[in-house]
């Protein structure tokens, strides 16, 4: 923001004078300036802080554990606690390590602080023995004595704050839905504040601003309600990305006003072509971008909801929403099953046989596919199917072989859905599965040019429910709506924003979407859902290089 640097800066030393003189006044006058400069770096340092805490606590959750205080680590000098959580990192897991940070006993309690990612491995570990005394261990809300409390803030940070809430006070329009922050070099307030006496400093500043800005409200929609107009004219701005925290701030913001700046050319102004989805009124006069051939086709291109560009109308309201519909991305139609694996139809002639011959006739089956060296072995998640019926499949787990050297032909995976019943406990359940098939060529004789080389099934998640006898119905109970987990606070979502564009690529529009949506704020869930749906993702969807995230 250009116009925030004074015209003239001293660069030599000072100039000795009497006490007293103009030049002391000078003096003490360029040091209260230099103060009052360094309580906003002051605050613009306590804001990163509290960013970066915000962004490192987003993906934890905090686990509660009782036993400590019954065990026989009790009587060691830090009261077991050390003993025990390296328990609790050697037996969580054996496929990755994990380790725990400082936990915090208070009372018959030890709050520790752990990754999502980490918590069902450590939450596994309820019940078990340790040190003579039985553990409880059980996720919280509860904050972790003595590490959630919010820092008090220093005098003189606090009454930054307020001056600079005073000036955001003062530029908002109420009726009109507009925050004010044009001519920001020249606010009185922000002048004697020293918040402009670099360019580095009033970018640093402008942040600051819009995160008090965001803090006055409760979530984005009561934000969004309440600001729908931004002005940010005569700010010598030489390129969007000195302010492209507004993007992620107000990114459903309808009107905009960039008028009496510097942007030379498209490029200047680039980096916003994936964010403000919705803005349906922009001005760009006195810009100089405005006297390149074609910028003004190319802006209206990059912003799908704008109508009106410097005054003029440059859609009509049902073509602005039919170029914001033309933006996200639709689902993918359902096709019907193309199943291609050459002129032979392999595959496709196998599993017809095999699936058909496995619910009817499973002898016939293993007559015609299988041989005396055909590998099978079977593999239950027994961590989720403590039901009595997976005992029989249990037994026969992980009787898994190296195979050797082979003329392997064809690997077949297939991932779906059954039914089973197990006639002799009287048990039927449905299950999900996935089964691997190595083909090769069959021996003389046999009744396939194929057979089954090797052939490893994998049950998962099956819920058995035993046969009830014929009874009178009775009444449907009403059913219980599920209540979605509380969304984190703006500050919080605006980290997970940035931090899922970050490691996607994703504009801030795409990944805050990302987010809301089936993911329900679960950073881990929105990463996953990314990475599943990534191919179908528009080019759009995605930042370039030269993006600021």
């Amino acid at each position: 923001m250009g116009s925030a640097i004074p015209a003239t800066q001293s660069t030599g030393p000072p100039a000795r004078s009497a006490r007293g003189s103009r030049g002391a006044r000078g003096g003490r006058a360029a040091r209260s300036t230099a103060r009052l400069a360094e309580n906003v770096r002051n605050y613009v340092s306590d804001t990163d802080s509290s960013s970066r805490a915000s962004k490192a606590q987003f993906n934890k959750t905090t686990l509660k554990i009782h036993g400590l205080k019954n065990s026989k680590a009790a009587s060691n000098p830090d009261g077991g606690l050390r003993s025990l959580l390296e328990f609790l990192e050697r037996k969580s897991s054996k496929e990755r390590p994990i380790t725990l940070g400082r936990g915090v006993i208070q009372g018959d309690y030890v709050f520790v602080k752990v990754s999502k990612d980490d918590a069902p491995h450590l939450l596994r570990l309820n019940g078990y023995t340790w040190a003579g005394a039985a553990l409880a261990i059980e996720e919280t809300s509860d904050p972790v004595p003595g590490h959630d409390r919010p820092s008090a803030k220093n005098p003189a940070t606090a009454d930054t704050e307020q001056k600079l809430l005073g000036i955001l006070a003062s530029r908002y329009n109420a009726e009109q839905k507009l925050l004010d922050l044009s001519a920001l070099g020249s606010d009185p307030t922000l002048i004697s504040l020293g918040s402009f006496a670099s360019r580095s400093l009033a970018e640093k500043s402008f942040k600051v601003l819009l995160y008090l800005t965001s803090s006055q409200y409760d979530d984005a929609a009561a934000k969004e309600q309440a600001i729908q107009a931004v002005s940010l004219a005569n700010n010598a701005i030489q390129d969007v990305a000195e302010v492209f925290t507004l993007a992620h701030t107000l990114p459903r913001l309808r009107r905009l006003d960039l008028s009496g700046n510097q942007l030379e050319n498209l490029s200047k102004l680039s980096k916003w072509r994936h964010e403000f989805r919705r803005l349906e009124e922009l001005h760009l006069v006195g810009n100089p971008v405005v006297a390149q051939s074609n910028s003004l086709s190319q802006i209206v291109d990059w912003f799908p909801s704008l109508q009106i560009l410097n005054g003029e109308r440059v859609r009509t309201p049902k073509e602005a929403a039919d170029a914001l519909a033309a933006w996200f991305p639709t689902p993918l139609p359902r096709l019907p099953s193309n199943l291609r694996d050459g002129e032979n139809n392999i595959a496709s002639t196998f599993l017809r046989g095999f699936f058909s011959l496995f619910d009817h006739d499973r002898a016939a089956l293993a007559a015609q596919f299988y041989d005396a060296d055909s590998w099978f072995s079977v593999s239950v998640d027994a961590d989720h199917n403590r039901d009595p019926i997976s005992q029989s499949y249990i037994k026969y787990s992980r009787n898994i072989g190296e195979l050797g050297g082979s003329a392997i032909g064809l690997m077949i995976n297939i991932v779906s859905q059954s039914e089973e019943v197990d006639v002799r406990q009287q048990l039927a359940g449905i299950r999900t599965f996935s089964r691997t098939f190595v083909l090769g060529p069959s021996k003389p004789g046999a009744p396939h040019p194929y057979r089954v080389v090797s052939d490893q099934l994998t049950l998962r998640d099956w819920t058995p429910q035993a046969p009830a006898p014929a009874a009178a119905p009775a009444p449907p109970a009403a059913p219980i709506a599920a209540v979605p987990p509380a969304a984190p606070d703006e500050m919080t979502q605006l980290a997970m924003v940035q931090e899922l564009a970050g490691k996607t690529g994703m504009t801030a529009e795409y990944s805050r979407l990302c987010l809301s949506g089936a993911a329900n704020w679960d950073f881990n869930l929105a990463l996953a859902s990314f990475h599943e749906k990534k191919a179908q993702l528009p080019p759009e969807a995605f930042a370039s290089s030269a993006d600021v995230l």
